[in-house]
């Protein structure tokens, strides 16, 4: 379960300011075993012009007990530190992701790992690891440390209208919300083949022939198909994109 409705942090300069959310999972919790699980993007901090390092994850879980006292459970990456929340990591669905260039999900990999965040998880032996080197901290290269000022959430969703869906070219098909935006794009499908790989383009304007044009900006996301039999859901995680017009086509299908 989410432990609220912000979607993606601000994009700041690393080296200059690091920024930290609060959340406030206090209905989250439950007696006997919880479980605490994130999934890391590689965000503005991976963007070659920046050039800033790998991915970094520091966390810090405060509890207010019953007599009103406050105790602290800090991320480490050492079995043993007394009070430490100890994480282990493995190479998650998001397989690429760019604030410019879009995402790419692999349901497959969802689903050999599904219900990791929950207590009681077995992973498959060699898949996950101990976190890796302590986490530097932001002040080590003269950053400041402050929270979000303003969270971005969903505003709201937008249905497609009737008449909002053409197919320009064969196995083409190009969904107008009748308005510009910026947002993240729902894309749910039913019986998809393993290995299926479905692209979704955004962009503002169309093509002579109705398909949606690429020249601006390549606001590509991608997913492959777990081959569940079911229905698959894939949400835009750690990107966003402006857009009027979602051109959706299967290009590869196996196992």
């Amino acid at each position: 379960m989410r432990t609220d409705n912000t979607e993606l942090g601000q994009f700041v300069t690393f080296q200059k300011r690091t920024l930290y959310d609060v959340f406030d999972v206090t209905s989250l919790l439950h007696e006997g075993c919880n479980a605490l699980g994130v999934m890391l993007g590689a965000g503005w901090w991976a963007e070659p012009s920046i050039a800033a390092g790998p991915r970094q994850f520091r966390a810090l879980l405060s509890v207010t007990t019953a007599a009103g006292g406050t105790v602290y459970y800090p991320s480490a990456n050492a079995v043993g530190v007394p009070g430490a929340l100890v994480f282990n990591t493995t190479a998650g669905p998001v397989t690429a992701d760019n604030i410019y260039d879009g995402e790419s999900y692999d349901g497959r990999i969802a689903a050999a790992i599904d219900g990791w965040t929950a207590c009681g998880f077995v992973a498959a032996p060699g898949a996950w690891v101990p976190t890796s080197a302590p986490a530097q901290s932001p002040t080590a290269y003269g950053a400041i440390i402050s929270s979000h000022a303003v969270p971005i959430r969903t505003d709201r969703t937008f249905s497609i209208a009737a008449g909002g869906i053409t197919q320009p070219l064969p196995g083409v098909y190009v969904v107008d919300f009748a308005q510009n935006m910026a947002g993240q794009t729902t894309l749910s499908v039913n019986d998809c083949p393993a290995g299926t790989v479905i692209t979704l383009i955004h962009n503002e304007i169309l093509n002579p022939d109705g398909t949606v044009n690429r020249n601006l900006a390549n606001m590509v996301g991608k997913y492959t198909c777990a081959g569940t039999g079911g229905q698959e859901t894939y949400r835009t995680l750690f990107t966003y994109y402006g857009f009027r017009y979602v051109q959706v086509r299967e290009i590869d299908a196996g196992a």
